[in-house]
């Protein structure tokens, strides 16, 4: 008999040392294989409107509904809602009974076989399916607010409807709970998600070489936006550290370093002031005057990397340097941008059309006339339009602004 003083033999005589660990010589294995459960996974929400008009209802059944797109077995779901049976034997008459639990239970049932291409995959002959499946209930928002365990069960309806006797349980107290949101407008909303389990696939081994599984290599599409990414990446990181430049953009406040040789590959306007005996060309400078700084530079953003922040704050000015130095994609996606702020605000949609017209951008001008056609009864109304097209008469001469 141990005193009740002793020290564990460790404190005496120091830790022991742990055993070392065997160590598992994957790369020295005789055979390998593989293996992969098919499986099928959907899922159902059931709506059951005006639920506290089902008190005194025991069972009710849901609409059938498909199980996937390859099975497309049908399935139902049963409520029952009443109180457990109380085991007449259990208590003596003087003891006391205590309360049971008023209970929610919610079965899945197999309704009806359907062996579809899943057969076909899995070589299924028999009407079993074998299947893993959860309920839950959904809050207001569509969240899992009361979720039951997973449940796995062998399905047969060989001799008709086949369903999980056990089912799974609530209590009425948790569903009715004001803190779980479950019965907003009287609603019940119950979420099952199934999954179909096959058989496993084996994948064969041949003297200890497991066949070679294919590399989960990029598509096409894939690659070339990876490439695209790291392209734009590289050129935005040459304009934003300004190595090896060779000419200069110059505004009436700041200048922007630059290389001439992308400057020419993006805008045939470029290209002519710097291969032609032109004084930029001689200076190695190019001075744009007529546009602020932050344009300019949005203009350049956009000819070494495809897009520009600025976009979103002055498109129109974009727009109109990009039409000044041919850059047909920075002017497209202006127009882009500014044919979506027309529904955001009516008060530039005057301002829109001029410079749509004057900069020749004909998608945003058609969009924009559509624009003023659909809602002139009240742009003919707003000073702001009235003042635009006042000042420019020609542009607006086909539309009728009499009050």
């Amino acid at each position: 008999m141990a005193h009740r003083n002793a020290r564990p033999a460790d404190v005496v005589n120091g830790p022991r040392e742990s055993p070392p660990k065997r160590q598992c010589l994957v790369e020295n294995a005789d055979y390998w294989a593989s293996s992969e459960l098919e499986q099928e996974t959907f899922s159902f929400v059931w709506n059951i409107e005006k639920y506290s008009s089902l008190v005194g209802i025991e069972s009710i059944k849901s609409p059938i509904f498909l199980g996937g797109p390859k099975t497309n077995h049908s399935w139902k779901m049963n409520i029952c809602s009443r109180k457990p049976q109380r085991d007449k034997y259990s208590y003596s008459y003087l003891q006391p009974v205590p309360a049971l639990p008023h209970l929610l239970k919610v079965y899945l049932g197999l309704s009806e076989y359907n062996g579809g291409i899943w057969s076909k995959l899995t070589r299924v002959t028999s009407t079993n399916i074998m299947c893993r499946y959860r309920i839950c209930f959904l809050d207001a928002n569509g969240q899992a607010a009361l979720e039951g365990e997973d449940k796995v069960y062998q399905f047969n309806n060989s001799q008709g409807e086949s369903w999980d006797t056990e089912g799974s349980r609530y209590l009425i107290s948790d569903i009715l709970s004001p803190t779980r949101r479950l019965l907003e407008d009287d609603r019940l909303k119950i979420h099952c998600r199934i999954s179909i389990l096959g058989k496993p696939h084996h994948k064969n081994v041949i003297h200890g070489i497991a066949k070679a599984v294919p590399a989960k290599v990029p598509s096409d599409d894939e690659k070339d936006k990876i490439r695209y990414r790291g392209l734009l990446s590289d050129l935005g990181k040459l304009f934003k550290e300004g190595n090896m430049t060779d000419i200069e953009i110059s505004t009436a406040k700041t200048s922007f370093k630059a290389h001439k040789a992308i400057l020419s590959a993006r805008s045939p306007v470029f290209a002519a002031m710097l291969s032609t005996n032109m004084l930029e060309k001689e200076q190695n400078s190019v001075k744009i005057l007529d546009f602020e700084d932050d344009v300019v530079r949005g203009m350049l953003e956009h000819i070494y990397t495809g897009q520009t922040d600025l976009i979103n704050v002055r498109p129109s000015e974009l727009l109109q340097i990009a039409d000044k130095y041919d850059l047909p994609f920075l002017k497209e996606d202006c127009e882009y941008k500014l044919a979506e702020s027309l529904s955001l605000s009516m008060e530039n949609v005057a301002a829109v059309l001029v410079v749509a017209q004057s900069h020749n951008a004909p998608f945003l001008k058609d969009q924009t006339i559509e624009f003023i056609n659909c809602n002139l009864h009240k742009l003919k109304n707003m000073k702001s339009f009235q003042d635009v097209a006042q000042a420019n008469k020609e542009i607006f001469a086909n539309f009728n602004l009499s009050q």
